[in-house]
């Protein structure tokens, strides 16, 4: 069964269209660190590449039945203790996307979790002006994603990817 992991509050006409598109639902519960409008969502919370999910250990207590399920579905949890805040740009550890064998981010705030896997994988960073890089990005494929944000634009077209 394919899985979609979620904001817990989500519209319920979300949640039902997944389901009847043959989804299982892995609702992830409000991280109290982060601004309540977005304290629910993924993109805020981890950051998934290679069959790993990344997350800060005190989320991971709180959603420790979410991150099994993601766990039993092959991917290895990876929690950091670094600093996070609802203040930007501390709220923003894990917003980065990962396309092909590059990761496109905010460098100088993104999880060194994240960027010490990157490097040892051999994968490339790139550091946009976009903070909120996932946020602003729709992935649909290892080679295609979609954004209206320009600079973003600009530096995934650069590396050969469809957007």
């Amino acid at each position: 069964m394919k899985k979609v992991i979620i904001d817990k509050k989500a519209p319920e006409q979300i949640k039902k269209s997944l389901l009847a598109l043959g989804f299982k639902l892995i609702e992830m519960p409000p991280c109290p660190a982060l601004p309540a409008p977005v304290s629910a969502h993924p993109d805020m919370l981890l950051f998934i590449a290679d069959k790993k999910v990344f997350c800060h250990a005190d989320y991971h207590k709180i959603a420790s039945s979410e991150f099994d399920e993601i766990a039993n579905a092959g991917y290895e949890i990876i929690t950091t203790r670094e600093n996070i805040s609802a203040e930007y740009p501390r709220d923003i550890l894990f917003n980065a996307l990962s396309l092909g064998d590059h990761i496109y981010g905010k460098l100088d705030n993104l999880s060194e979790l994240i960027r010490t896997d990157a490097e040892t994988r051999g994968i490339t960073l790139h550091s946009v002006k976009q903070g909120y890089t996932k946020c602003s990005v729709c992935k649909v494929g290892e080679r295609a994603a979609i954004t209206s944000d320009t600079s973003l634009y600009k530096a995934i077209i650069a590396d050969g990817y469809d957007t």
